[in-house]
């Protein structure tokens, strides 16, 4: 038969972004990033970050939509295509839930300006980016990460 190519619409809540697992491939191998108290953190020593910020984004399933396979591979592709295209630095990661039964491929962006990440992520569609630095100001951040 033919599948079911439908899209539907996924409400997540922002406690899920809060709680989702990052995964970076970094060549000394995975690093694996969760949510951690406030005030608790690693020095996560980034090849280029120069100590700023680093961005994961994802292409899949934009508009909080859950799309076909092809077409998520699809936007993926496109995705690491345009940071070839403008030169960025990046490595393979991943996002989903605590059980890891929702993961997004994604890519860790290195050196790149918030607003740069903010306006990459609005041009494939997503509803939120994950960034981090050494200088957040946890005044308002609710949440820390650990490594």
């Amino acid at each position: 038969g033919v599948p079911d190519l439908r899209l539907r619409t996924v409400h997540m809540s922002w406690d899920n972004y809060i709680r989702a697992v990052l995964r970076i491939e970094l060549p000394a191998g995975t690093l694996r990033i969760k949510a951690a108290p406030l005030g608790k953190s690693h020095d996560i020593d980034f090849r280029g970050s120069a100590g700023g910020t680093v961005h994961v984004i994802t292409a899949y399933n934009p508009a909080g939509t859950v799309a076909p396979d092809e077409a998520n591979t699809s936007a993926h592709e496109r995705l690491t295509a345009r940071l070839q295209e403008i030169g960025a630095a990046y490595f393979a990661a991943a996002g989903g839930d605590v059980q890891w039964t929702h993961v997004e491929p994604s890519v860790a962006v290195i050196g790149m300006t918030d607003e740069d990440a903010r306006a990459l992520g609005r041009e494939f569609g997503q509803d939120a980016i994950f960034g981090w630095s050494p200088t957040v100001d946890f005044r308002t951040l609710r949440f820390g990460y650990a490594a």
